[in-house]
């Protein structure tokens, strides 16, 4: 499953990448703006202003695939 974590330099969003990086079953995106990216194993990240809209294009555009809905996962 691809998973995109927005924000993913700040507290929360860089637990969640280091937590969904460490399961195999995940294909992890994280984004930053103003601070410098985290270099984890697994995790791609993308420079990315989401208040621009050919920021947001480009960057949804790297995952092609997209569900909405309820998700459920197991261990995080």
């Amino acid at each position: 499953m691809r998973v995109l974590v927005t924000g993913a330099t700040g507290f929360i969003g860089r637990n969640m990448i280091e937590r969904f990086a460490a399961n195999d079953n995940f294909e992890v995106t994280g984004t930053y703006f103003n601070s410098t990216p985290y270099n984890i194993s697994g995790v791609k990240m993308a420079h990315a202003n989401l208040t621009l809209k050919e920021d947001v294009e480009h960057t949804f555009a790297r995952l092609a695939v997209f569900r909405f809905g309820k998700v459920e996962v197991d261990g995080i």
